[in-house]
């Protein structure tokens, strides 16, 4: 399943969006 994958690239791009 690609979801962790998913998940984990989401809450990288949040936090770069937040910095």
């Amino acid at each position: 399943m690609q979801v962790e994958e998913l998940g984990k690239a989401k809450r990288k791009r949040n936090a770069s969006k937040e910095e």
